[in-house]
């Protein structure tokens, strides 16, 4: 999902500010555990799972 004014238009999970490329930067080039992520951002796992599978076909 997109939205003007958040995240400058760059895709988020749908009902959160989390932005989907954070989220697949924090798990491949930082290097977090994906329950570390999961909770730091207050998502679930299923959420982080289709959010790194987006955001490692668009990069």
């Amino acid at each position: 999902m997109k939205t003007p004014d958040v995240h400058h238009e760059e895709p988020r999970l749908e009902g959160t500010r989390v932005g989907v490329l954070q989220v697949g930067e924090l798990v491949r080039e930082r290097e977090w555990e994906r329950d570390d992520v999961a909770d730091q951002l207050d998502l679930d796992i299923a959420q982080l799972i289709r959010s790194c599978a987006w955001s490692s076909r668009s990069s």
